[in-house]
């Protein structure tokens, strides 16, 4: 996944385009919304780096199926582009396989959260090494205590698996930091959840974009040690439950 990836978004609504182009952007990815419809093929033939298209489905002259077969009819090639429509949450089946018949790779909510925009980005532009990849990560948005020594901060876990997580924590910590993860899993359509306290180490650390930063500070991959057998069961079990809402 080395170099950085390109991604334009074509929407009309200037705060889905704030919130697509802020949250991507802290993800690490170059990111254009000021393309029209009417200018989108010329501006593709001039950028053949694109690696993928976000079109809202309903614009004001014209949609996303029917503009991404301009582009298709226009002959242009795009090998490393995949397209992805932004949908309404109340979009019928209908509507999605006309989507897919037109070509397109995907669809993602509109009004989706940060962790799952960045999620579906990063399994549409490296989906052959998702697949391959055996510790499979759900996106989440869990409330975390995160204890260094007598430290305690708090934390936003945004993505997790059965052998670590992406966390965002006011609590500066270096890499090989030694730390312990105390939240709690919620639990489908019930109050309460299942409370776990981790140990976990600091392997990774992504600087913050600053006080506009759309989370709460650094970003940091963490992976867990010393978990027992229910322990790995519990989180298997809970990551695959938030993959198939997806």
């Amino acid at each position: 996944m080395d170099g950085q990836r390109h991604v334009i978004i074509v929407s009309e609504n200037p705060y889905y385009r704030t919130v697509y182009r802020e949250t991507l952007a802290e993800a690490g990815f170059s990111v254009e919304d000021q393309v029209s419809p009417v200018e989108l093929a010329e501006h593709l033939r001039r950028s053949p780096e694109i690696n993928l298209l976000l079109l809202e489905q309903d614009l004001e002259e014209t949609n996303a199926v029917q503009l991404l077969r301009e582009l298709n009819e226009a002959g242009a090639e795009y090998p490393s582009m995949r397209t992805v429509c932004l949908v309404e949450q109340s979009v019928g089946s209908r509507a999605l396989e006309e989507l897919k018949s037109a070509g397109f790779s995907g669809v993602i909510p509109l009004d989706a959260t940060p962790e799952l925009i960045v999620f579906r980005v990063n399994d549409l532009i490296f989906s052959e090494e998702v697949k391959q990849r055996k510790n499979i990560r759900a996106p989440v948005s869990i409330r975390a205590q995160v204890q260094l020594g007598n430290e305690l901060s708090e934390g936003l876990i945004i993505s997790l698996s059965k052998q670590g997580l992406f966390l965002k924590s006011k609590l500066p910590l270096a890499v090989n930091s030694q730390i312990v993860l105390d939240f709690t899993l919620p639990k489908e359509g019930r109050g309460g959840g299942t409370r776990l306290q981790i140990p976990g180490r600091v392997t990774l650390v992504k600087g913050s974009t600053g006080p506009e930063d759309i989370y709460f500070g650094p970003g940091m991959v963490v992976i867990f040690e010393e978990l027992e057998t229910e322990i790995l069961e519990l989180l298997d079990d809970f990551v695959a439950g938030e993959l198939i809402k997806l």
